[in-house]
């Protein structure tokens, strides 16, 4: 293990470990653009192919091709059924989207590549690590698994026909400001207690913890949003604001038309919600 130590520690490996994990968790959330969509895909096509020779180390002629492979199955509908039945019984669900463009990453095996077969990429190693290689190998498995948390991580449930998903904003307001901003803009949100919150540890433990909302309509601007629901969740002094779906009357069975869609009503939700808080 010893030899093959310089395949995990060096520095485009855990430089790329650290974007992954800081876009899946952070960056998305914050930004949602086509860099933090793209971001994650590129890391992950660093790692894999690393992790894959240090844990198979027979694989090194052929770990590349390999990785694309697996890379393209994972990314494409055929790997549906394989998740599905892990997310049976898995204690931690798993996800990903479907998504041909995210194969663009295969432009970041050179760099791989080059660790692997060149004896002068020596440079890049992280040399004196006392640290077990399973501290990297085990969270290295599940990040790569889980390019985005769980949508029930981030407290998503809606009755309406497009989801937002890991859509939120955070206000300097407790939820009773948040509220009555909303009343004096005309806007009079219907607390929705048919939810199911019992999943959520910090709601078991705080019943204040998280609320459920719902408007039927809202005009802003020239959107008409439908059935909006949001939920409240307390953060410190501030109040992090969870958009969860909206109902339109669209044809949503197209996969890219569904995204477009989610993109520009998540977007002017958000707009709105900014706009009519900061007033």
């Amino acid at each position: 293990m010893t030899n093959r130590r310089h395949y995990i520690y060096n520095y485009a490996f855990i430089t790329s470990l650290i974007l992954l994990a800081l876009n899946d968790h952070l960056l998305k959330g914050a930004f949602g653009n086509a860099i933090t969509g793209k971001l994650s895909d590129f890391a992950g096509m660093v790692i894999l192919p690393l992790l894959l020779v240090f844990v198979f180390p027979k694989l090194k002629n052929h770990v590349l091709w390999l990785s694309a492979i697996l890379f393209a199955f994972w990314k494409s509908p055929l790997s549906t059924p394989l998740i599905n039945w892990y997310n049976t019984f898995a204690l931690i669900d798993i996800e990903r989207v479907v998504d041909y463009t995210d194969l663009a990453a295969f432009a970041a095996l050179p760099l791989p590549y080059f660790i692997i077969n060149k004896e002068y990429s020596k440079f890049l190693q992280i040399e004196n690590i006392r640290l077990s290689p399973i501290y990297l190998v085990i969270p290295c498995i599940f990040l790569l698994m889980a390019t985005s948390p769980p949508k029930s991580y981030y407290y998503t449930q809606t009755t309406g026909n497009l989801r937002f998903y890991n859509t939120s904003l955070k206000v300097r307001l407790t939820r009773d400001g948040i509220l009555d901003k909303l009343h004096k803009n005309g806007i009079e949100p219907l607390r929705d207690m048919s939810v199911d919150t019992t999943r959520w540890p910090r709601y078991r433990a705080d019943k204040n913890a998280i609320h459920y909302y719902k408007v039927p309509q809202i005009i802003f601007d020239k959107d008409t949003l439908e059935n909006l629901e949001f939920s409240f969740e307390p953060d410190g002094d501030k109040t992090r604001i969870y958009l969860n779906g909206i109902t339109i009357e669209k044809d949503l069975s197209d996969e890219k038309v569904e995204k477009k869609l989610r993109k520009y009503f998540r977007k002017a939700a958000k707009k709105y919600f900014k706009q009519t808080l900061r007033e």
